[in-house]
């Protein structure tokens, strides 16, 4: 990480990648990024401990607290994409469909790198409303935005993601 330009989401990834990840380089990635509340938040509970480990270690002490901070990042477009875990937030590595999460929860979605490759969404009822991808899935024409959101609709049950 050079420290010029990059957004959480690119400091966040990077760690995960296994880049050394600084407390001031992840703090100045937030600037702009996410509210207060989520500074005092994170400062307060990982931030301290994020020097000298991944970032992915920081990420999941930040999922135990019970204060969930705002996350917007940038998208390669510069649009504001929210990103905002569920207070209920799991990790797994095998997509478990849009059928069957906990109600009002949120899980990440790992790729074969253990890279978050999709945060999914569910609602009161465990069905997948909202799903946003990391990336344009290899298809830059189709998907010319990322991170970019797909919303799930139900038709006579089937589920159907947009």
């Amino acid at each position: 990480m050079d420290g010029t330009g990059e957004t959480a989401l690119d400091v966040i990834l990077a760690g995960l990648e296994g880049e050394n990840v600084s407390p001031e380089e992840l703090a100045s990635s937030f600037v702009g990024n996410v509210s207060a509340t989520a500074l005092i938040g994170l400062v307060g509970k990982a931030i301290s401990n994020i020097a000298g480990s991944k970032v992915g270690d920081a990420v999941n002490e930040v999922g135990d607290m019970s204060i969930t901070p705002k996350v917007i990042v940038k998208t390669n477009l510069g649009n504001d994409i929210d990103i905002t875990p569920s207070g209920n937030h799991t990790v797994v590595s095998e997509n478990p469909g849009p059928y069957g999460g906990k109600p009002n929860s949120s899980i990440d979605i790992l790729d074969s790198k253990g890279n978050v490759a999709t945060r999914r969404f569910y609602d009161a009822d465990g069905k997948a409303f909202k799903d946003i991808d990391m990336s344009n899935h290899g298809n830059a024409k189709l998907h010319p935005e990322y991170p970019h959101e797909h919303i799930w609709r139900y038709d006579n049950g089937k589920p159907i993601r947009e």
